[in-house]
């Protein structure tokens, strides 16, 4: 939007960025390193966001859980968050940490009612996230609070 209208760019006040599970797959047969992989590009992104968005709040919403069992594997998922949790340490943005609401109960896997195909969020899954970004942008007013911690992995 900004490119048809140059002057809101002076206005944006927070950016959110939310990465799905294919930004981490494996190549090849073999698993990449997630920090060397994405390190760099994170870095890199969130430089040019604040260059041309020097006011706003770059906030990052984990990558959700998916199915410990596929070659996608959870430490791969949980790997790629600490990542980005240390792109947003070392450049001041936020972390929204709403990985833990999409576990199961058990925190051992991810909550199956919440995803309509082991990698997708379904309806209450996508709810769930939408609420999330709400309070990143609305603040307090929703029910959910801001967290921006981190936890140990689930596949421990």
């Amino acid at each position: 939007f900004c490119i048809d209208q140059p002057g809101m760019l002076g206005r944006v006040d927070k950016i959110i960025i939310n990465i799905g599970t294919n930004d981490v797959k494996w190549f090849n047969g073999k698993q990449f390193s997630v920090h060397k992989r994405c390190f760099n590009p994170l870095v890199s992104l969130v430089k040019n966001l604040k260059f041309k968005f020097p006011l706003a709040q770059i906030t990052f919403v984990p990558m959700l859980p998916i199915r410990a069992v596929y070659n996608y594997t959870a430490k791969t998922v949980n790997d790629f968050n600490l990542v980005v949790l240390e792109v947003c340490r070392k450049f001041g943005c936020m972390f929204f940490d709403c990985f833990g609401d999409f576990l199961s109960e058990d925190c051992r896997d991810y909550n199956s009612a919440l995803f309509r195909d082991k990698w997708h969020p379904n309806k209450l899954g996508l709810g769930l996230l939408c609420r999330a970004i709400k309070s990143i942008i609305f603040g307090p007013a929703i029910s959910s609070q801001v967290r921006c911690f981190w936890h140990w992995p689930f596949y421990h």
